[in-house]
C-alpha cells in the first residue's frame, strides 16, 4: 500500500516504544479500504485505544492475557469498570465512555478479521448478543431489526432536546428574520468571498463541507431546472462532498449562481487560486481564503495528494508534507472573532450562532414560504367552492428533498419547531394579557 495519508496516528507506549498491536490494527484497517481514509475517524479511534493502552500500562495488564473463567479479571472488563468510574466521578462523558469501549471491542474484532488473532479470543474479550427491535419500515410495514450488542457496552443517556433547537447534524438554532438581517448587514463590510459563502449557505442549506468543496467547473457545468435555477449533484462519487457521502442535489437560485460566476472571474478570486493547491484552474474551489487555503478540503483533494503523478499535473509541491486538511475551522473562527463582535456593537444581546445554523435557517425560511404558498392556494380554492389544494406534507417533502434528509423525522422537526414557536407565542400573549388586566385593577381592589 502506497500513498499519502495526512495526520495518520501512531500509538506510543509510556516507554517511548511503538505499541505493536495497536499500530498494526490501525495500519491493517487503513489497508483494508485506503480510499475511505478519514483523518478524523482514525484520530478518534487512536484516542480511544490510547486510553486503553495507558490503562493497561498503569495496571500492568497484558491486552492478550484473558482469564479463562473469570470475566472480571480480564482487561476489557476491568477497563469497562474504569470508564464507568470516570463517568460517575464526572470526569468523562457517558457518550465518550461508550465510544471508547466500542473502539476497544472493534480493535479485537479487527485483529481477528485481519487474521492477526485467532477467532476464539473474541469469546473472552466480551459476550456478544443479538437484539431484535420492532420497527416500522418506510413502506409502513412492521418488521424486526437485528442489531449486535455486547455485555461491555456502556449505556449513554438520551440527550434532552432543546425546544428552541433543531437536531440536524448537530443542535441547530434557526435565525429569525431580524437576526438574518443583522448578520448580512455586518457582512456588507466583509470580504466578497466570505459574504457569498454565507449567502450560499443561507440560500441553499449547504453545510460547510458542501459549500466549501464547490468547484469552479462544478458551478459552470451546473444544469438548469425548469424553474431556471441550477442543480449541483453532491455526495459519493461527485466532486462536491456531502455528509457521510450521502448523495443529494443542491439547488442554487439563478441570481446567486450568476453572482458566483462573476466572483470566480474577479481579480481577487483569481489571485487566491494562483497561490492555492490547484492553481488558477476551473478544478479549484469557488471559496478560498486569502491565504490560498480552502475553507474545507474535499475528499477528492485528499486522494489526489496521495497520487504523485497528479501532484505534477497541478503544479504543486509533491511532498505535501506540511499539508493539513481544512475542516471549516477558519470560518468558525471568523464568526467568533470578527463577525459576532461586529454585530454586537449595535446588538449587544445577539446570540451565539454557528455556520451550520444557516442550514436550519434555510430550512425554516423554505418551510415558511411553502406553507404560505399552500395557505394562499387553498384560500383561492375555498373562495371558488373547490377543495383544498395540498397540505403541509407536500411542503415537508419539498424541504426533505432540498436539504437531503434521509429520514422524514429530521424534516418533521422543522414543522414541530414552527408549531411550538407559535404555541408558545400564543400562551405568552394570553399570559401577558392576563397580567396586564390585573395590573390595571381598580384602586379599591383587595389590598394585601
Amino acid at each position: 500500500m502506497t500513498g499519502y495519508f495526512p495526520e495518520f496516528p501512531v500509538l506510543i507506549k509510556g516507554n517511548g516504544e511503538p505499541w505493536t498491536a495497536g499500530n498494526l490494527y490501525l495500519l491493517r484497517r487503513l489497508a483494508f479500504k485506503p480510499e475511505k481514509y478519514e483523518e478524523d475517524t482514525f484520530a478518534s479511534i487512536a484516542k480511544a485505544l490510547l486510553k486503553y493502552l495507558r490503562f493497561l500500562e498503569n495496571n500492568q495488564l497484558d491486552p492478550l492475557n484473558f482469564h479463562p473463567r473469570l470475566p472480571f479479571k480480564r482487561p476489557t472488563y476491568l477497563f469497562r469498570q474504569h470508564l464507568i468510574g470516570q463517568v460517575e466521578e464526572g470526569n468523562l462523558a457517558p457518550s465518550t465512555a461508550s465510544g471508547t469501549i466500542n473502539a476497544v471491542i472493534n480493535f479485537y474484532k479487527g485483529l481477528v478479521t485481519y487474521q492477526v488473532l485467532e477467532a476464539d479470543i473474541l469469546n473472552l474479550v466480551h459476550k456478544s448478543k443479538e437484539l431484535l427491535l420492532p420497527i416500522i419500515s418506510n413502506d409502513g410495514f412492521s418488521k424486526l431489526l437485528s442489531i449486535s450488542s455486547s455485555d461491555l457496552a456502556i449505556k449513554k443517556p438520551s440527550a434532552s432536546k432543546d425546544p428552541d433547537a433543531i437536531t440536524d447534524g448537530g443542535t441547530l438554532f434557526p435565525l429569525t428574520k431580524n437576526q438574518q438581517d443583522c448578520v448580512f448587514r455586518a457582512l456588507q463590510d466583509a470580504d466578497r468571498g466570505i459574504f457569498l459563502l454565507f449567502l450560499f449557505a443561507l440560500m441553499t442549506g449547504a453545510r460547510i463541507q458542501t459549500a466549501g468543496t464547490i468547484r469552479v467547473r462544478t458551478l459552470k457545468n451546473a444544469r438548469r431546472n425548469a424553474d431556471g435555477d441550477y442543480m449541483i449533484d453532491c455526495g459519493f462519487g461527485k466532486e462536491v462532498d456531502a455528509k457521510k457521502g450521502n448523495g443529494y442535489t443542491l439547488v442554487v437560485p439563478a441570481l446567486l449562481h450568476r453572482s458566483l460566476l462573476m466572483y470566480v472571474e474577479s481579480r481577487s478570486a483569481r489571485r487566491r487560486r494562483e497561490i492555492s493547491y490547484y492553481g488558477d484552474t476551473d478544478k479549484n474551489y469557488v471559496f478560498i481564503a486569502n491565504t490560498g487555503n480552502p475553507y474545507y478540503t474535499s475528499k477528492r483533494e485528499k486522494n489526489e495528494r496521495r497520487d504523485q503523478e497528479l501532484h505534477r499535473k497541478v503544479g504543486a509541491n509533491s511532498a505535501s508534507k506540511h499539508f493539513k486538511p481544512a475542516k471549516g475551522d477558519s470560518v468558525r473562527k471568523y464568526i467568533s472573532e470578527v463577525l459576532l463582535p461586529h454585530i454586537r456593537r449595535e446588538n449587544p444581546a445577539f446570540p451565539d450562532f454557528g455556520f451550520h445554523d444557516l442550514r436550519a435557517t434555510f430550512g425554516m425560511n423554505l418551510l415558511e414560504t411553502l406553507l404560505g404558498y399552500i395557505d394562499e392556494k387553498n384560500e383561492k380554492e375555498r373562495s371558488k367552492g373547490g377543495k383544498e389544494f395540498i397540505g403541509s406534507m407536500w411542503a415537508l417533502e419539498q424541504v426533505q428533498e432540498r436539504m437531503g434528509h434521509a429520514d422524514m423525522k429530521t424534516t418533521m422537526q422543522y414543522l414541530n419547531y414552527r408549531r411550538n414557536k407559535q404555541w408558545r407565542a400564543k400562551i405568552i400573549n394570553e399570559y401577558e394579557g392576563l397580567l396586564l388586566k390585573h395590573a390595571h385593577a381598580p384602586d379599591n381592589a383587595l389590598q394585601v
